[in-house]
């Protein structure tokens, strides 16, 4: 499933980060002349965007442990079924 960067959530990030300052407007127009700077949001707005998708098609499944089995973690768990 290929995951497209959303244009609007780059231009909303943008201006989020450029509200935090004197002079939003000047702010904005550096982030859009510094290309490592936009690559570097770009990447996050992706990042984010993984991250919801991951999350909307994620079944979770709700299973009581004790708090020595979340401490050992499943790898513990699966290793030990190998070796019976």
């Amino acid at each position: 499933h290929a995951i497209e960067l959303d244009a609007e959530r780059v231009k909303a990030r943008v201006e989020q980060l450029a509200a935090r300052y004197q002079s939003p407007e000047e702010v904005v127009q550096w982030f859009y002349q510094s290309q490592r700077e936009m690559q570097q949001i770009q990447q996050r707005v992706l990042g984010d965007q993984i991250i919801d998708h991951v999350l909307s098609i994620a079944q979770v499944e709700d299973k009581p442990l004790s708090y020595e089995e979340v401490l050992r973690g499943p790898q513990v768990k699966a290793f030990a079924e190998q070796k019976e």
